[in-house]
């Protein structure tokens, strides 16, 4: 099993940077034209954190309540600090005196998905670790100095080979 690890997506200063050039295209002034393409980039980090804050909480019932108080970080005004509350009914009266209210939760939702992978490079794993020792059965163990790091690399399956290179980039050995 392969993965991609190659960057197919642009760094955000690559965005801000072609969508400004684009507007700058039309006849847009440069500086006018970052500071916007800045700011829909921003707009778009935030539409994905939020949904990914979404999925995360689909199917779970928040353990309790982030308020935060909307003064805070504004120069010159005095703000509550932040406080979690467990107490559902404080956290939604609290939400309508117009703070920010965030739910938190145990764990994000995909842990089923990270389970399942970390299943599958237990088996990767487990095919390396028989291949391995195959090679030093049929040559005599690993210290027999008959036996060449080269020979045990060519003896192991290309696919076997490829799924150690997996589980050692994520850190499975």
């Amino acid at each position: 099993m392969t993965q991609n690890t190659e960057q197919n997506v642009r760094t955000r200063d690559e965005q801000i940077g072609d969508i400004a050039n684009d507007w700058i295209a039309t006849g847009m002034g440069r500086n006018i034209a970052y500071e916007w393409a800045s700011e829909v980039v921003h707009e778009a980090e935030a539409r994905g954190a939020e949904e990914q804050r979404r999925k995360d909480a689909e199917g779970q019932v928040p353990i309790a309540w982030l308020i935060e108080d909307p003064l805070k970080g504004r120069p010159g005004c005095a703000h509550l600090i932040d406080r979690a509350s467990t107490n559902r009914a404080y956290a939604e009266n609290m939400e309508t005196l117009n703070f920010d209210v965030s739910p938190l939760y145990t764990h994000p939702a995909n842990v089923a998905a990270l389970v399942a992978r970390v299943k599958e490079l237990v088996a990767e794993n487990e095919k390396f670790r028989n291949a391995m020792s195959a090679i030093a059965t049929h040559v005599g163990g690993f210290a027999s100095p008959n036996c060449s790091v080269d020979f045990m690399t060519s003896a192991i399956p290309e696919e076997v080979r490829l799924s150690f290179t997996t589980l050692t980039r994520e850190g499975g050995v």
